[in-house]
């Protein structure tokens, strides 16, 4: 039998060498028809443009129809790698019921200029806010002497959790409720003001972070009535806690109809207890403004009280929409997380009525400072250069630390100079380099924005 063969000669063989030896690798197609042209190449990322430009169609876990969230709800969008971003948005659905989710805002952070999120997005909503913290149920302080004045206890464990509350005075809210004789009391800032007879207490901290409740002395505040151990207080300790995002995926003990447990969002507003000097300075200024702001400084005195806040820059400002003069507010806030919308309610409460008050996050002009020193050689250089570092750096003295840091205006090069040339030791100095190039002789700062120098890699 004789078969039809066709014979090929490839002048371009060459091509595959290396490639295969193997002939029935090889596939060849001849005659090709175009079939059509693709309108739309399927991508592997999306951008935080891509998802505000218009509704996505989404897959729900639970598939029932009402599930979607009607009105503007908080959300977490999350991608195929772990990256999350927070976000506002609303359940819709298309003309034929699919289910679509409409994003109408995304809190980006530094450098989400060029973000891309990997497919498959997952948008969650209805999600649970929680804080650090372990709590301590009915523990018996000690038993109440009516024939004491300012009568106190401490607690058993430290230190005492806080959490932010723009109802409170200062905007933290102590986790604590102190019982007597079955009965809680208030707490208050202080005595002053208060009436013989109210039932209040008052709690103070001392360096080694221990907390100790004080009760009155039956004209400032009641004296705590005789009792066998009837002063209990329920409470919950310890603080910080700003853990990575992807870093909680499992729980402590088993909670009824909760499967799993995740973070997609890193925790913020986690701080240490304050150092002595921190503490004199919060002291400071919590008597300035006495929980009625009247100034813009009063306005940047509370701002900067607020958990995570470092500093806070205000002036006046129009509001074209309300057609009426309002406060505009910049935070040094450098943890992740925004917390303009919680202050401005907060600082409502203290603030006249009516006032308008706009909060918004200040941006960080970055960069590494490296600096050549001229030094006097009777000094020991490495003490010298340790004190300039202090001078520049201190946590709470530091001229260049995000809590001294002006928002806006201009930052001159002799200020540096000054303070480096205070330090005993220093002759001169012979260079200052941001990121490689000569510094300046000023840098001058957007509105919103403040600068946030670190020390150059030597």
């Amino acid at each position: 039998m004789v078969v039809p063969a066709s014979t090929l000669f490839l002048e371009f063989a060459s091509i595959l060498e290396g490639v295969t030896d193997d002939t029935n690798d090889i596939r060849i197609w001849y005659n090709a028809r175009k079939a059509g042209v693709l309108e739309r190449l399927p991508t592997l990322t999306v951008t935080p443009a891509d998802i505000l430009a218009a509704p996505r169609a989404v897959t729900l876990s639970e598939p029932k129809k009402g599930l979607l969230p009607e009105d503007d709800t908080f959300f977490v969008i999350r991608d195929a790698e772990g990256e999350a971003r927070r976000a506002v948005g609303r359940g819709v659905y298309d003309e034929d019921g699919n289910p679509q989710i409409q994003i109408t805002s995304i809190e980006l952070e530094e450098g989400d200029d060029e973000l891309e999120l990997v497919k498959p997005i997952t948008f969650s909503w209805g999600l649970t806010q929680v804080t650090a913290g372990k709590t301590v149920t009915r523990e018996i302080l000690g038993s109440g002497d009516a024939s004491q004045s300012f009568q106190r206890f401490t607690l058993a464990k430290s230190p005492l959790t806080y959490v932010a509350d723009a109802t409170v005075s200062g905007g933290r809210r102590a986790e604590l409720t102190v019982y007597v004789d079955g009965v809680a009391w208030r707490r208050v800032s202080s005595f002053y003001g208060v009436e013989a007879g109210e039932k209040v207490y008052t709690i103070r901290h001392d360096e080694d972070d221990a907390t100790h409740v004080i009760f009155g002395d039956g004209e400032l505040g009641a004296r705590l009535p005789t009792g066998a151990n009837n002063v209990v207080a329920t409470y919950r300790y310890g603080v910080g806690g700003n853990v990575a995002a992807n870093t909680i995926d499992s729980l402590v003990r088993p909670v009824d109809g909760v499967e799993s447990v995740y973070n997609p969002l890193p925790a913020t507003g986690g701080e240490e207890p304050p150092s002595a000097e921190a503490a004199r300075l919060q002291a400071i200024a919590s008597t300035r403004v006495l929980d009625e702001i009247v100034s813009l400084a009063d306005f940047e005195v509370e701002a900067s009280r607020w958990g995570g806040v470092l500093g806070a820059r205000a002036r006046w400002a129009w509001n074209a929409a309300a057609d009426q003069a309002m406060v505009e507010i910049w935070v040094i806030y450098p943890e992740v997380g925004d917390p303009s919308t919680a202050l401005v309610a907060y600082l409502q409460t203290m603030a006249e009525p009516g006032t308008q008050i706009s909060v918004a996050k200040a941006k960080a002009r970055t960069g590494a400072l490296a600096i050549a020193l001229e030094l006097d050689p009777r000094y020991v250089a490495g003490e010298v250069e340790a004190a300039v570092a202090a001078a520049l750096y201190d946590e709470y003295d530091g001229l260049l630390v995000p809590r001294n840091a002006s928002v806006g205006g201009v930052f001159h090069r002799s200020v540096l100079h000054r303070a480096i040339h205070e330090i005993e030791g220093v002759l001169g100095v012979e260079s200052l380099q941001i990121d490689g190039v000569a510094m300046p002789r000023h840098i001058t700062l957007a509105a919103g924005e403040y600068l946030a120098l670190t020390p150059a890699e030597s």
